[in-house]
């Protein structure tokens, strides 16, 4: 977050009934636990979001019909700003002085919960009229680079490219999401490997799938421990 006169990693949103919205970058990049009111917020914002999405369509679809209809453009403008604003700014209540870290907000990246690009959204809409406030959207790219840099660095060829092996694709397996492409590919991988049919996964099994894997990765991470309750 940048400012014209100084470098700040704040912003400070206030709207007439006073209410303070302050976005941090998270104190710990690798925080798993988030509380309530975090979550409740992420809930409202992206059902705030898909509401802007539909404003925005009903809002072409006025404006094309505006040779029909006795519709003034600067009108429409001023039902757009009105309507991003409740939708976005005045119907989410952040409670006074609450704090939202932006990489807790980013963590959900499933349909279900807020994503990066509905963080953007909202902040672009809440700060169009801040001419002091330059948003400079670095904090994703920022939060994986180390890894990003890490895995790089270990980059190999699992085969000889001269060979005569091929690539060995899946017709038959489909994501229907965004957020299970890991799995899905640990999934068929393990089938392949293992000459089982591979089918196309549905939600259910995907859940078990990652459930399973997480357990494994607790045991490796801490060999001593008793981790039958996760079994």
């Amino acid at each position: 977050m940048e400012t014209k006169t100084s470098l700040d990693k704040r912003i400070d949103l206030s709207s007439e009934s006073g209410l303070v919205v302050k976005f941090y970058p998270s104190l710990d990049e690798n925080a798993t636990v988030y509380s309530d009111s975090i979550i409740d917020t992420m809930a409202r914002f992206h059902e705030k979001r898909k509401f802007l999405k539909n404003v925005d369509a009903c809002l072409k679809w006025i404006v094309a019909q505006a040779h029909r209809r006795s519709v003034a453009v600067d009108r429409v403008d001023e039902i757009t700003s009105a309507l991003r604003e409740a939708s976005v700014y005045a119907l989410i209540k952040i409670r006074d002085e609450e704090v939202c870290f932006v990489y807790e907000l980013l963590a959900f990246r499933s349909k279900e919960w807020l994503n990066d690009m509905c963080i953007r959204l909202a902040i672009q809409v809440m700060t169009q009229d801040r001419s002091d406030i330059v948003y400079v959207d670095g904090a994703m790219f920022e939060h994986i680079q180390p890894q990003e840099i890490h895995l790089n660095e270990r980059l190999c060829d699992v085969f000889d490219r001269q060979s005569g092996y091929t690539i060995k694709k899946a017709d038959n397996i489909r994501q229907e999401d965004g957020h299970n492409c890991g799995v899905i590919v640990i999934y068929y991988m393990e089938s392949y490997i293992s000459t089982r049919i591979v089918t196309n996964p549905n939600q259910v099994l995907l859940q078990s799938i990652r459930l399973a894997y997480f357990v494994q990765g607790l045991r490796r991470l801490y060999p001593d421990k008793d981790l039958r309750f996760f079994g």
